[in-house]
């Protein structure tokens, strides 16, 4: 095995090879449409009637969170879904992801590059299988946290932070929050690298953003991609969790994971996690970050006590404007306080904490940023009349069934 990540770029010279837990490169499969003949085209005319049935019936689209390995969806494993047993540490301290004001100067490409490359770490991670996952971090602090991807660790028992130097240290786990795919590692470091975080919410469409990240592994390590924001709060369902995140024209590739989506004044406003994938057509530009404003409050909470919890409301909804004018509620748990407090099917919720609802995403970004234990003010329609809830959001652990 190689005994170092690449050569070239400001990693001619590293300051040390980088020894452990050396992963197998990436292999990059392009594929391409072949001619072989009449063969083909018979065999092509005798399916494509079933193909064309069975298209209709099957989803164009579908998001894929980006695998930090390198192995084809085939090829992965029950490890993936398995128990983490990275030594655990740094819990408890009183640090917080502190997010600033917008900075005031606008910044070229290569000055965001130079002030945030050496704060964006490639991740390497061990199952006990042997086999390896690959991702990427960015660092929050001079002392060691960093924050990535939870799926770049999970069910792998060892887990390494190499940085731009090529500087290898061994990394604990401050906590994991699998709903929000977001997870703190802790380093033993001092006056390291790290980058400066701003509000997500600042954010507008249209807005110029770069990718930071380690596409692909480690041969492409500190790949740097630009483009637009394409959306804010755009509602993303995975794994039945749905969340809202920000959606970027950058491009993003398994290994960015974890990696940082950057604003045009050098500042973290999201943390890569997933892109748009299809089955049948090309598609591209379509990259997903969970925005800053949600990653503060999942990371303070696993920094504090190392676990985070989901904020719900333990209802069902279904989004149709044209049909009902906000979001009817089909199903509430019967131990949740919305139940509690007299939300029932059919009614429909027209205002979040007085925002009326115009998409889907109101709420889910009213109880993101609020968190277990607040409150939500919710407007409902029922059957013409309009009436006002108070409902306490609690841990979706206890709605596993019926939380939306």
């Amino acid at each position: 095995m190689e005994q170092q990540l690449w050569r070239g770029g400001a990693w001619e010279q590293p300051a040390q090879p980088v020894q452990p837990l050396i992963l197998p490169e990436v292999k990059g499969r392009l594929r391409r449409s072949r001619h072989k003949g009449w063969i083909i085209f018979a065999i092509s005319l005798g399916l494509i009637a079933a193909i064309s049935i069975a298209a209709v019936f099957m989803p164009y689209m579908q998001l894929q969170v980006m695998l930090p390995g390198w192995e084809d969806a085939a090829q992965n494993n029950s490890e993936e879904d398995g128990e983490t047993t990275i030594p655990r540490g740094g819990i408890g301290s009183d640090v917080r992801l502190e997010l600033q004001p917008a900075g005031e100067q606008v910044l070229t490409p290569q000055e965001i590059y130079q002030q945030c490359g050496a704060a964006v770490v490639y991740i390497q991670a061990r199952y006990p299988s042997g086999r390896g996952s690959a991702g990427s971090g960015v660092v929050m602090t001079e002392d060691g946290y960093i924050i990535t991807n939870a799926h770049v660790i999970t069910g792998t028992q060892q887990a390494q932070v190499v940085f731009q130097d090529n500087t290898v240290m061994e990394a604990v786990l401050v906590g994991a929050h699998a709903d929000y795919d977001l997870a703190v590692l802790k380093v033993d470091g001092a006056n390291l690298p790290c980058a400066q975080f701003a509000s997500s919410a600042d954010l507008r469409v249209g807005d110029a953003v770069v990718a930071l990240g380690n596409p692909l592994g480690s041969r492409l390590r500190g790949t740097m991609t630009e483009g637009i924001v394409s959306a804010i709060d755009r509602s993303v369902d995975m794994d039945g969790v749905t969340m809202s995140l920000i959606q970027t024209t950058a491009a993003l590739n398994p290994g960015n994971s974890g990696g940082a989506l950057i604003n045009d004044r050098g500042q973290v406003v999201g943390i890569t996690t997933m892109k748009m994938m299809s089955r049948y057509d090309t598609i591209e530009g379509l990259g997903f970050a969970i925005p800053t404003r949600l990653a503060k409050t999942v990371v303070d909470q696993l920094i504090a006590g190392g676990e985070a919890k989901t904020p719900a409301l333990g209802i069902i909804v279904m989004f149709d404007y044209a049909k009902y004018g906000g979001l009817c509620v089909t199903g509430v748990n019967k131990n949740s306080d919305a139940w509690a407090k007299g939300l029932r099917p059919d009614d429909v919720i027209v205002a979040v904490n007085g925002v009326p609802v115009t998409d889907d995403s109101v709420l889910v970004v009213a109880k993101e940023e609020l968190g277990v234990g607040a409150s939500l003010s919710l407007t409902v329609d029922r059957a013409g009349e309009r009436l006002e809830f108070e409902i306490e959001l609690m841990d979706a652990k206890l709605f596993e069934e019926t939380e939306n």
